[in-house]
């Protein structure tokens, strides 16, 4: 009950200051240039959800099987969320050179979504390891401060009316120091994330068992944003 109420807090705070700070910004920016932010982010989103590789679960399951091999699978993990990563990203700026070779402004917002919804994904394995021992408050500490500090970025960027840029700037900055934050949380509580753990059978392990969640989230993934990505082309 008290992870539940640790998590129902974070997503009041994120899904109520998100819907108002969201208003406000969408005032701001008007119709278009508030679609092709979320042109930017429904693309990049695409391209997150391969990334993933729908390990969430999977990865969850094996802390909790084996918690003492904790270091080996969360390093395994991390080393194939940033080599998926680096992958996705690079295939999401070759996909937006190729679809608006000439719209320099729209290659800069999705280069600077992905590098924060894609390279810093692979963080969240920290957030796992939180998730198996039921302590989703650390997770939410890191989250929620994140979204606080550039909720007031945002409300700065308004004020002194801000380029549409500098908003994909505060999108990137708030996602990489969440995951920052999560790391300084993990390590404050006396533990650490040593890639030379990994395991190249744990790594193909955890791949065996994830494809199936993968092709699930690409799914939903197309399913919510590719509508959003065809108006922006159309």
């Amino acid at each position: 009950i008290t992870n539940s109420s640790w998590l129902f807090f974070d997503q009041v705070t994120r899904i109520g200051g998100g819907f108002l700070i969201g208003i406000w910004i969408a005032r701001y920016l008007g119709p278009a240039q508030l679609g092709l932010l979320n042109y930017s982010i429904a693309f990049v989103s695409l391209f997150s959800a391969i990334s993933s590789l729908g390990l969430s679960g999977i990865v969850v399951r094996e802390l909790v099987r084996e918690p003492d091999k904790r270091e080996e699978i969360l390093a395994s993990a991390f080393v194939m969320l940033v080599l998926a990563g680096v992958m996705t990203f690079l295939l999401a700026l070759a996909a937006i050179f190729f679809l608006r070779p000439a719209d320099i402004l729209s290659q800069l917002l999705v280069a600077l979504v992905a590098l924060g919804m894609i390279l810093f994904q692979s963080f969240t394995v920290i957030e796992y390891w939180f998730t198996s021992q039921v302590q989703s408050k650390y997770t939410v500490y890191a989250r929620d401060a994140a979204f606080l500090v550039l909720a007031l970025v945002k409300i700065i960027l308004l004020l002194s009316s801000a380029p549409l840029i500098a908003f994909a700037l505060a999108l990137m900055a708030e996602m990489v120091l969440g995951a920052l934050l999560l790391l300084v949380v993990y390590r404050a509580k006396g533990l650490s994330l040593r890639l030379g753990k990994a395991k190249k059978s744990r790594c193909l392990g955890l791949l065996r068992d994830s494809w199936p969640a993968a092709i699930s989230t690409v799914s939903v993934a197309l399913l919510l944003k590719t509508d959003i990505v065809m108006l922006g082309e159309m």
